[in-house]
Formats: structure tokens, C-alpha cells, sequence
């Protein structure tokens, strides 16, 4: 839940709420300090200049703060209008009113407004010495801009001067008492702003003003705050608020849901989650608790974090994810919810904040109840005001009831508003599970069936998947999910279904009242225990268990072993999804009705001779024990998703005639299979086709031609020829990585729609067809480890869509000059291992307009890495390249690069590691943002000096890496000189390594 909001991800970024601008000497440590301390109490984020900008500073940054900050308090001293950065710092201030400045407040301090108005008195001296000063200017033309420069001043003190603000006197009492005043105003003026993102949320404002006071913003302090309260009193809604109205204050942020109730989720999973949200990424590989957590410290210690954990139960949720407040940067806020408060009792946490929420006042309980209940239709209200005010008080003003018993009564007669209130009046005050029950109660019974069977199995998954999953039930799956949402019983929110953990409960709690004395009637069963307890005694009744979804991902520890013979009385199950189970023998009957089997371990040789479905749309068997899926041919009409991957005992495939609406087939891995069922070709539907790893599979059914197909994955196979192939228009990715193919069937030139092709490491290789210039789409072509490859066909020229081609670790020691003359769409060229002629063969020799018509003229990427290119082998000129970004020259002999390289305006990366004989640097191009030199051993100490030429305005930070040699004295030399000739300049990460130092700087 990254957020909820996209009006606050539109917002643009606000550094500071208040800038005061002031005239130093005569309130800096007085009236000035005061309200920025007063300030910042509140929560107030203000920017106080303290000396940091100094008289002929360049202004532009204190410009830049005042872009970034909401509102600013002028604090005008007799002595204000002398200063000509003051008058700067106001002419900019009011320009920025209504802009990016929403606000502006005078302080009149010890000076009549009329006088900063008029600019008589002291203003009036001050600007009679500032226009004669501009009057002595010789150049006319600095004259005149001195004196337009001077109105300026004078329209902003004049503007200024007819804003209300606050008039302090010489005599006048405290300051301190006014200071606190004025910081309330500026408050106040906000609270309105922390709202307006929530304009239909009842009862927020008080609860808002309590967090910004534990929050603390603007301090750079590392806070917890915990929001405590029982369930259903709107920790989550506060938490929310809180979170939309001030993310854009940081520099990452997280909401990250804990499941709660039985829904357990691993420590493992949830850190993934969250790292995920913060860095916009999927791939966080943790493989452990304390892995995961020396990864959050390692990557957020640096960084300004909001992070909401919703939903905390135990202590060790929060240790493993937000451990302690040195895990964070400066600034960051991590605010959880709780209902133990018992979790926060722990010398980690003695200076987290704790807000405890209070119950809604019966005023704002009534408006929220009222909101649910009418929605905008305010007619005949005032005939349901009693019921109304007596229905708050039975659902003890909880937010999470109003709203959901409100919304069951929208639209309702007021017979049924009569009917519920004496349900709440008959409900026992502890249980909170029969008051929200009423709305459960109210739905129909294919609508109740729906709302257990999310609230049992589907909470926290993806709205798509879950919606094709009811629809195979047979419900209407939008209209009910609508209805549902209507009733408060769930949200939506990014794609996920959400269940309140509350709500959850009471679903869950409906499904095990069904029979208290015969639990095993249950109908659907979400946890490995439950499971247990109902296989635990033979012949028990289990004819109506419609549904077991355990979390694969949470495994027991221990196996448990069932009866097989226990499955034929499941004649109703639908969906199957488990993980860890044993049989006493092979299953012999599985359900007609069921829409998914998903079993990890499948224990079985064969899924049950007699089992047919017209319902099964996803067959998951990973990691399973099969021999062969099936015998013979069995009709599956709706099976779309077939998944056996890591089978190990698996050696053929099935007859795949009778699932002709198949889309995936999944069988990576199976490392014993060695063959493909010709009926693969009936699978006209087929997108994917994934056989990585099949190491065994020698042979490819000839001819095939799956018209659909887009991906298919042969890495890793034995497959010796790739076999021939009919006109597959929608094949994009072909994956033969690290397959025994030692050549291609002239028919893959009729792939014309291929854009990714793999052959990596296909070590038997030792020619490319001429027809693979027919593939006019190919956007990559990887050839990396083709050890017998030596040459590229020319007609690879024709494919003029090609972006990427890696041919390092080849034989190949020429590219073709027609290959570099049409392909103008290359960006990356990898060429890694290679010969020395290789370079010389991407430069031939043509004149300057010639040669940048060539594809160089696109590259943006070049690894020369390790090809032993000596000084004679690389061009004075290289003004060909003049696209490229990243420049890999590592492992190679020469002593010096051309100063042609200055000339490569876009080159952001160079890498010269281990270049051992390198000993100078021409000028460096400006835009590069990182330098590599580890053990350039050769380097003259006039490498200092040149890194020193690449010029200071780009702005960006510049990484470099380099080793120095490891005598005390160089080491402290380059200490020195880096410190004072660079980073007085810009930002830069500097890695000196030597054999007795490794010493890290970061400005």
C-alpha cells in the first residue's frame, strides 16, 4: 500500500512549512530563535538561517528553500531594510505568494507598520543609502538595473506592509507568550491541509492534532509512535490519514498490512514486502530472518523513511522489521498499530511516542453512522434520528461498526432499522463479533457464501485472480464484490482484496459455528492444525468441505500423513490448495468440482485414473512425486495453467488433446523428462512452453507450431538440433541458454516476431544460420560462452530492430563492416574476452560522415572488458561514439586513453579496473557520474590532478574508485588532497584501497 492517495503522490515536494526571514544582529538569539524553537515543538518543520548564507553569497540556494517551503513568517526590525539580502530574501518571498507560497505573516517587532509601508524612519535612511550607492554605479546599464532592483524592494515592503500581522512594542509583555502564539496560528492555519486530503472522514481533526504533536516533524530525530486502541476504533483510518498527508516529506515511504487473526504471514515475506515498497523493486532475495534485517539496516540507515506497520500482534514482527531507531536515517518516522500495548514495553522502544485513540464523541459517532446510513440523501432523516442516536450507543460509537451497521441500513424501511436495534440490544457488550454479524446477516445467501469464502481463503489477494476464481464458482463475482464494498465488509485498494482483521474474524468465526459439535462439517479450512484435527480420527464426515487453502508459504513442522481413501468423501471440495502432506497410498479420487489443485509435493505417481474436471482451470503440482500427470487422453475443457516444474521422477508428458484452452505448461527443471507428447501441437491457445532444465529431453516433436505461443524456454535442455518449426508469428522470448545445441534449423527465420533470443553458453555451437537476418523484430541476441563461434553471418545485418549483442567469451575476432553500417538501433555491445582486432573491426576506416552514420552512432553501452587492447589498438578518434553512457575497458594493456574521450558527452560510467599498465588519464567528459580504477598499479601521481579536470557544474555526484600505493604518507597525501581540492566542490564517494587501507568519504 504505497499509498492510497495519488493526490498526495501529485503534491509537489515541500521541504519546510515556515521559512522566517529576519535581519540577523537584532533578532537571531532573541525573538527570531524563539519562534523557530516554538516552532519545531509543534511539529512545524521551519528553516532558520543560521549564518549559513553569508553577505555575497550566491542566493540562488536560499531561493531554493524558499520554493520549498509552504509559508513565511517576516520578522521587520528598525533595522531590516539596511540588508540587501533581507530585501532580496522579501522581494522573493512575495513574489512567491500564491505560487508556491500559499501564506505570508508579518511580525512588526519593535517598528510601526506604516513605516515598513512608507519606508519612512529607518527604512527611509536605509533606502536613501542604497540608491546612492546605485547612483555612483559608472556602468549606466548596472545603474539602471541597481535602481529597478531598488523598486522591487520597495513594492514588496509596501506589499508586506499591508498584510495583517502581529505588532510587538518595546513595552509590551513576553515574548515568549507571543512566540507561542503565533506558532498556534501558523498550526492552526495547516491542521485545514492535513484534512482536505479526507474531507468525507468524521471525527479526524482532534486525532490528527495528537499525532502531529508525537510525530514531530521537522526534528531530526529517528521516532516511533504507536496508535493504540482496540479493534474497529480507526488505528488503520488515522494511520492512513497521517501517512497520505505527510509522505511527501520523505524520502521513502511503506504501509505496510500485517495480517492478522490466523492469516500468518512469514518474518521473511513481510521484510521482502516492505524493502519492496520503498525501493520500487521485486527482486529482494532474504534468506532468513536476521538476513532480512541486516538488509533494512544496511539500506535505510542513510535514508529519511516513513514506514507504517499496520497490524503489529507480537513483539517480534517489530524487531524484525523496525528493530530500533539507529536502523533509520535522520528525519524518519515509523508509526505502528496496535492493539497490545504490552509489545511496547521493551528498552528498544522507552522513547517511542504512544497515542492512545479514544471512542468517537456521540456527535461525531452519529455523523458517521448518519454518513453510511443516508450517504447523500438526507430526506425523512429526521424520522430515523431516534433510532439513529440509539444504534450509536449499542455499537459503542467504534467506527468499524457505524460503518458497517450504517451501510447494511442504507436504503432500508425503517421496520428493519427497528429489527436491528433489538439485535444490538440482545447482543452480549463483549461481543463484538455479533454486532457486525447484523450486516452478514442482511446479505443473501450467494453473497454470504462469497464473503466467507474471501474472508476464509482469498484476503490479501489479487482482485483479478479472485474474481476469475468465483466466476468458475459460478457467482457474478463484480456485482457481489460491489456489494460487499458498499457494506464496508471489504476494500479494494491497489488491486488487493482487504479484509478488516475484525471483520476477517467474524467471517471465519461464521464458518466454525457451522456444527460446534461436529467441527469436522466445516467447509472450508485455512490452517495446517484444522487440517490435522479433521484427518486426526478415521471415518470422520467430511461431505461438506468445500475448500482447504493452506498457506504454502508457512510450512509445519513436521508432515502430516493422511488417508488417502479420505479424499472420495470430498465430493463438494472446489479448491485445493496445500502443502506438506503425506498418503498412506496413491489417491484414487479427487473431486469433479474441484477449480484449482495446487499441492506442493504431490505425493502421488499419477493424479487418479478416474479424474476428470469440466471446472479445473489450474493444475499446480510443483515438487511432486509423478511419474507421468496423467493416462491416457482426460478431458479438462477449462484447464488454462498446468505447472509440474521440479518433478524429478517425471518422464513423459500427457495427451494434451483434451485441454485445448491450455495457455501455460510449466515443467522447468523436470530433470528426468525425455518426452513431449505430439499433442503439444494442438494447444493453439499456448503462450508458454517452459522446459528449462529438462537436461534429459534429447528430442522436440518436430514441426511445432503453436500458433499463440510467445515464450518458450529451452535452457539447460539436451536438445542437440533445434528442431524445425512452422510459422509461430507470436513467439517473442526463445530461451536455448546453456543448451546442447550445436546448430539452428534454417525454419527459425520464419519467426518473425522474435524479439529476445537467447543462446548463452550453448558450448556445442559453432555457426548461426544465414536465416536469421529474417528476424526483422529481434531486439537481443545473447552469444555469450559459445565458445566454437567464431563468426556472425553478415546477413545479421538485415535484423535492423537489434538494440543488444553480446558475443563476448567467443571465438569471434571480426564483426562485419555491413553489421556496423545497419544496425542503427544498437545501444549495448558486449564483446568481453574477445581478440585485440576486435576494436579495429567496430572502427573500419571511413571518413567523419561516413562513420557516424553507422550503428556506433546509437551505442550507448561498450565491454571491451579483458580483450588485451594495447595503445596501437585504440583510435585517436572516437567521435563515432558519441551516444555512449557506459565504457567497460577493464583487464586490458595500454598506458594511456586518447583526449578524444573528453569529447563523448553522454559517458556517465568508465571503468578502467585492473588496467595494470595504465599511467595517465586525458581530460575526463563532464557527465560522468562514476570512475573505476581498482589496481592501477602503473597510475603517476598526476592522476590526481586529472580527475581534477572534470568540471564542477554538472551538479551530480561523482563516484570514483581507485587504489593508491600503500605507504602511510601517500595514503595521508591523498587524504589531503582530496579533501581540499574536491569535496570543497562536489558530492563525491571516494574509495581509496590500498594493501594496508581501506578508507570510505561521503559528502
Amino acid at each position: 500500500m504505497q499509498s492510497s492517495s495519488s493526490s498526495s503522490l501529485d503534491r509537489p515536494k515541500m521541504n519546510y512549512d515556515v521559512f522566517i526571514s529576519f535581519r540577523g544582529r537584532d533578532v537571531r538569539h532573541t525573538f527570531a530563535g524563539y519562534l523557530y524553537d516554538a516552532l519545531n515543538r509543534l511539529g512545524i518543520k521551519a528553516f532558520l538561517d543560521n549564518k549559513r548564507f553569508l553577505i555575497g553569497d550566491d542566493l540562488h540556494d536560499l531561493f531554493k528553500i524558499i520554493d520549498e517551503s509552504r509559508s513565511a513568517i517576516v520578522v521587520l526590525s528598525e533595522d531590516y531594510a539596511s540588508a540587501k539580502w533581507c530585501l532580496r530574501e522579501l522581494t522573493k518571498i512575495m513574489d512567491s505568494m500564491g505560487t508556491s507560497m500559499e501564506r505570508v505573516l508579518p511580525v512588526f517587532y519593535h517598528i510601526d507598520p506604516s513605516i515598513v509601508k512608507d519606508q519612512s524612519g529607518t527604512f527611509k535612511t536605509s533606502f536613501d543609502e542604497h540608491e546612492a550607492n546605485a547612483l555612483k554605479e559608472i556602468d549606466n546599464q548596472e545603474k539602471e538595473k541597481r535602481l529597478k532592483e531598488l523598486q522591487n524592494w520597495k513594492n514588496a515592503l509596501k506589499k508586506i506592509g499591508n498584510h495583517t500581522g502581529v505588532v510587538i512594542t518595546k513595552n509590551r509583555s513576553s515574548e515568549v507568550d507571543i512566540v507561542n502564539k503565533i506558532a498556534s496560528q501558523i498550526f492552526d492555519a495547516w491542521r485545514p491541509k492535513l484534512e482536505a486530503l479526507n474531507k468525507n472522514l468524521v471525527g479526524m481533526t482532534s486525532r490528527l492534532l495528537h499525532m502531529n504533536m508525537h510525530l514531530g516533524l521537522g526534528l531530526d530525530d529517528v521516532r516511533f509512535v504507536a496508535i493504540v486502541g482496540m479493534g474497529g476504533i480507526g488505528k488503520t483510518t488515522i494511520a492512513q490519514v497521517v501517512f497520505d498527508c505527510i509522505l511527501s516529506k520523505f524520502d521513502d515511504c511503506c504501509f505496510l498490512t500485517l495480517p492478522g487473526g490466523d492469516s500468518k504471514q512469514s518474518l521473511v515475506s513481510l521484510q521482502r514486502e516492505m524493502l519492496s515498497q520503498i525501493f520500487h523493486k521485486e527482486d529482494f532475495r532474504i534468506w532468513h530472518e536476521n538476513h532480512g534485517v541486516e538488509m533494512i539496516k544496511n539500506r535505510l540507515s542513510g535514508r529519511k523513511v516513513l514506514i507504517v506497520l499496520d497490524g503489529v500482534e507480537e513483539r517480534r514482527q517489530l524487531e524484525m522489521l523496525a528493530g530500533s531507531t539507529d536502523w533509520f536515517g535522520p528525519g524518519s518516522r515509523i508509526i505502528i498499530t496496535t492493539r497490545n500495548k504490552g509489545l511496547l514495553c521493551h528498552p528498544n522502544y522507552d522513547e517511542m511516542k504512544e497515542y492512545n485513540v479514544e471512542e468517537l464523541d456521540h456527535d461525531s459517532a452519529l455523523q458517521l453512522f448518519l454518513k453510511h446510513a443516508f450517504g447523500s440523501n438526507h430526506q425523512n432523516k429526521d424520522s430515523f434520528m431516534d433510532l439513529s442516536n440509539e444504534i450509536v450507543e449499542k455499537a459503542k460509537r467504534l467506527p468499524l461498526a457505524l460503518r458497517v451497521i450504517g451501510s447494511s441500513l442504507y436504503g432500508k424501511e425503517i421496520t428493519i432499522w427497528r429489527e436491528t436495534l433489538k439485535r444490538l440490544i440482545k447482543v452480549d457488550e463483549r461481543n463484538f463479533f455479533d454486532i457486525l454479524k447484523i450486516s452478514y446477516d442482511g446479505l443473501g445467501v450467494e453473497s454470504q457464501q462469497v464473503f466467507l469464502d474471501i474472508t476464509c481463503f482469498f484476503n490479501g489477494k489479487n482482485e483479478d485472480r479472485v474474481n476469475e476464481i468465483l466466476e468458475s464458482f459460478g457467482y457474478s463475482p463484480n456485482s457481489e464484490l460491489q456489494l460487499l464494498m458498499q457494506r464496508c465488509l471489504i476494500e479494494v485498494s491497489h488491486k488487493k482484496i482487504l479484509v478488516h482483521d475484525l471483520i476477517l474474524e467474524m467471517g471465519r468465526e461464521i464458518v466454525r459455528k457451522e456444527s460446534l459439535t461436529q467441527p469436522e462439517k466445516q467447509s472450508r479450512i485455512w490452517l495446517h492444525e484444522d487440517l490435522y484435527c479433521r484427518f486426526a480420527e478415521k471415518h470422520v464426515d467430511l461431505m461438506h468441505i468445500q475448500g482447504i487453502v493452506l498457506s504454502l508459504e508457512k510450512e509445519m513442522e513436521e508432515s502430516i500423513e493422511l488417508d488417502a481413501e479420505s479424499f472420495s468423501e470430498m465430493t463438494k471440495l472446489r479448491i485445493l490448495e496445500i502443502n506438506n502432506v503425506e498418503l498412506d497410498e496413491d489417491i484414487e479420487y479427487l473431486s469433479p468440482l474441484l477449480r484449482i489443485i495446487n499441492w506442493l509435493g504431490y505425493p502421488s505417481k499419477s493424479l487418479p485414473p478416474t479424474f476428470q474436471s469440466r471446472y479445473l482451470f489450474e493444475l499446480l503440482l510443483p515438487h511432486s512425486h509423478l511419474l507421468r500427470v496423467w493416462d491416457g487422453k482426460k478431458r479438462f475443457p477449462k484447464l488454462k495453467l498446468i505447472d509440474v516444474s521440479n518433478s524429478e521422477h517425471l518422464r513423459v508428458t500427457p495427451d494434451f488433446s483434451g485441454v485445448p484452452n491450455l495457455e501455460r505448461l510449466v515443467l522447468c527443471n523436470c530433470v528426468r523428462l525425455c518426452e513431449i507428447h505430439p499433442s503439444i501441437n494442438s494447444l493453439n491457445k499456448l503462450i508458454l512452453l517452459d522446459l528449462e532444465g529438462c537436461g534429459d529431453l534429447k528430442h522436440f516433436p518436430a514441426n511445432i507450431r503453436c500458433k499463440n505461443l510467445q515464450t518458450l524456454k529451452l535452457s539447460g535442455t539436451g536438445l542437440e538440433i533445434f528442431p524445425e518449426i512452422g510459422h509461430m508469428e507470436h513467439l517473442t522470448h526463445l530461451h536455448l541458454d546453456g543448451s546442447k545445441i550445436t546448430h539452428l534449423h534454417p525454419s527459425i527465420g520464419y519467426l518473425t516476431g522474435l524479439v529476445f533470443l537467447d543462446l548463452s553458453t550453448c558450448l556445442g555451437l559453432s555457426s548461426l544460420p544465414f536465416e536469421i537476418g529474417n528476424l526483422k523484430s529481434l531486439k537481443t541476441l545473447l552469444l555469450k560462452y559459445c565458445k566454437r563461434l567464431d563468426k556472425i553471418p553478415p546477413s545479421l545485418a538485415n535484423a535492423e530492430s537489434l538494440e543488444t549483442l553480446s558475443i563476448s567469451e567467443t571465438s569471434i575476432t571480426h564483426v562485419p563492416s555491413s553489421i556496423i553500417h545497419c544496425l542503427k538501433n544498437l545501444e549495448t555491445l558486449d564483446c568481453e574476452g574477445l581478440s585485440r582486432g576486435i576494436w579495429k573491426s567496430l572502427l573500419p576506416q571511413l571518413n567523419i560522415n561516413q562513420t557516424i552514420t553507422t550503428g556506433l552512432g546509437c551505442l550507448k553501452a561498450l565491454n571491451l572488458m579483458g580483450c588485451k587492447l594495447m595503445d596501437e589498438d585504440i583510435p585517436e578518434d572516437l567521435h563515432c561514439f558519441s551516444s555512449l553512457e557506459a565504457l567497460d575497458l577493464s583487464y586490458n594493456n595500454f598506458t594511456t586513453l586518447p583526449d578524444s574521450l573528453s569529447h563523448l558527452k553522454k559517458l556517465k560510467t568508465l571503468n578502467l579496473n585492473y588496467c595494470t599498465e595504465l599511467k595517465d588519464l586525458p581530460k575526463l567528459p563532464e557527465s560522468l557520474q562514476y570512475v573505476g580504477g581498482v589496481d592501477c598499479r602503473s597510475m603517476s601521481e598526476q592522476y590526481y590532478n586529472k580527475i581534477l579536470l572534470i568540471p564542477s557544474s554538472s551538479g551530480h555526484q561523482l563516484y570514483l574508485t581507485f587504489i593508491i600505493p600503500s605507504k602511510d604518507a601517500d595514503v595521508e597525501c591523498a587524504m589531503n588532497e582530496f579533501q581540499h581540492s574536491i569535496f570543497t566542490r562536489r558530492s563525491f564517494e571516494v574509495c581509496l584501497k590500498s594493501l594496508k587501507y581501506t578508507a570510505f568519504w561521503m559528502k
